[in-house]
C-alpha cells in the first residue's frame, strides 16, 4: 500500500502485528534522487520534493487445511549403498579403485 503521509501506514502496520496471518509488515519509504551531470560536476538536482511517499508491504500467509507439502513428492527412495568392504572386494577382483556404483543405481520410483 502505498501513502504520502507515514502515521496512517505506521498506525496500519501496528495493527497487522498483532495479526498472526500477516507476516513482517514493514514500512518503507521510496525516495528517487535525480542527479544534474554537467562536464566536471555532478550534483543532485535543487528542485526536490523531500519525500516520494511511503510503502507498507507485508506477508499474508492463507491457513489451507487442505493443503498438502510440495516437498513431500519429490523424495524419492535409494538403493542400499555398497559397503566399504563390498567396494573393497569388486574393486580388488578388477575394477582398480573404481567406484563399482553410479547414480544410475539409484532406484527413484517409489516414495518415502
Amino acid at each position: 500500500m502505498y501513502l504520502t503521509h507515514i502515521q496512517i501506514l505506521a498506525d496500519l502496520q501496528n495493527n497487522l502485528r498483532g495479526l498472526p496471518q500477516y507476516l513482517f509488515p514493514n514500512v518503507t519509504e521510496g525516495w528517487l534522487r535525480r542527479y544534474q551531470v554537467l562536464p566536471g560536476r555532478t550534483h543532485p538536482m535543487m528542485a526536490m520534493s523531500g519525500s516520494g511517499g511511503f510503502i507498507l508491504h507485508t506477508i499474508k500467509v492463507f491457513d489451507d487445511p487442505d493443503a498438502t507439502s510440495v516437498t513431500s513428492h519429490r523424495h524419492r527412495a535409494a538403493k542400499k549403498l555398497p559397503t566399504s568392504s563390498e567396494q573393497q572386494a569388486e574393486s580388488s577382483a578388477g575394477q582398480a579403485g573404481a567406484s563399482s556404483w553410479t547414480m544410475d543405481d539409484y532406484d527413484y520410483s517409489g516414495d518415502i
